[in-house]
């Protein structure tokens, strides 16, 4: 029997910017690699512009549910789920006033041990709805201000944010770093494709794994997603498919 990756999402529901998208169909589905499209028909460069920002406030907000199949590289099937609550529940994080939201990633496995796994992860904004912090497995801090562009178009690529890992929330060990990027690619005349990389960093600047989370944004600024995809520095990589 084969045994399963545990997985360590580097964010979960802030922002929605790993494995919870909003609701609708993607007009493109992907192959997980950022810079990829895999649609059968050849995509078209739309000429809108896309808030991406009130896009991801919006999911945050309001909490997701997505369900997705799952392969790995290993051999490893399976299907899971995200849960992300609405982000209404006053905190503190790093002493700031902040919003809180609770999710949980499950994952099942038709072939391999241990059958059955699950992720529970905090995740803190401010009271403008911009990113601060995860706590689940680590506590993760977003160094400066997270960047949500307001106006984005197809081509564009950019940062939204850096973090500083810690193995917990006394911050005594650090335990490596992650960058948040995106790039902006043509889908449909009145959609884009964006994919959102967050690369980790071990203490020793070593790359341990690189996560691609794909959307489709429409011009109504409302996020889809299609596909997560995590790729380990071993080689090994694992596609969630929403379903």
């Amino acid at each position: 029997m084969k045994i399963a990756i545990k997985y360590t999402l580097v964010m979960s529901a802030v922002a929605l910017l790993t494995a919870c998208g909003g609701g609708g169909s993607s007009s493109s589905s992907s192959s997980g690699n950022i810079g990829s499209n895999d649609s059968s028909s050849a995509p078209v460069a739309s000429s809108l512009t896309f808030d991406v920002g009130s896009a991801l406030r919006a999911l945050t907000i309001s909490g997701q549910r997505s369900n997705f199949s799952i392969k790995a590289s290993n051999g490893c099937l399976g299907s899971g789920s995200i849960t992300s609550g609405p982000t209404t529940t006053n905190a503190t994080f790093e002493g700031k006033p902040a919003l809180s939201s609770n999710s949980i990633f499950i994952v099942n496995y038709t072939n391999c041990v241990p059958a059955t796994s699950s992720n529970t992860t905090t995740s803190y904004v401010d009271t403008n709805y911009l990113p601060l912090g995860t706590v689940g497995d680590k506590y993760i801090v977003y160094t400066g201000k997270f960047n949500l562009p307001s106006a984005i178009k197809v081509g564009d690529v950019g940062i939204f944010a850096d973090a500083q890992r810690y193995t917990d929330n006394t911050k005594t060990t650090p335990d490596g770093t992650a960058q948040i990027s995106y790039l902006v690619e043509a889908d449909t005349a009145s959609t884009a494709l964006i994919t959102v990389a967050t690369k980790v960093l071990g203490n020793s600047k070593l790359l341990e794994s690189t996560q691609l989370t794909k959307y489709t944004i429409n011009s109504s600024n409302v996020l889809s997603l299609v596909t997560l995809t995590i790729q380990y520095a071993n080689g090994v990589s694992t596609v969630f498919t929403r379903i």
